[in-house]
């Protein structure tokens, strides 16, 4: 339900906002609707990255020994903050 999507949204807007560690997207703004009373879509002003985990795991080529390690080292950084 919408009610449930936006505690959702919320509570991952809260969270994200409060992270401060490089490997953790920052959250910068939230771009306000121009109707408040309705809209459909929410849009957020995060970090600029090169690329994305979805993006990565879609990749059908090989990464690489030393990115490979990078980005799991990167990933468990992240887990552990």
């Amino acid at each position: 339900s919408d009610l449930i999507d936006s505690k959702r949204i919320l509570r991952e807007i809260s969270i994200l906002s409060r992270l401060n560690n490089p490997c953790v997207v920052s959250f910068y703004d939230i771009c306000c609707p121009r109707d408040p009373e309705n809209f459909s879509v929410l849009n957020l002003v995060l970090e600029l990255c090169d690329s994305d985990l979805q993006q990565l795991s879609r990749k059908t080529s090989y990464i690489g020994l030393a990115s490979g390690r990078t980005l799991l080292h990167n990933l468990l950084r992240g887990v552990k903050y």
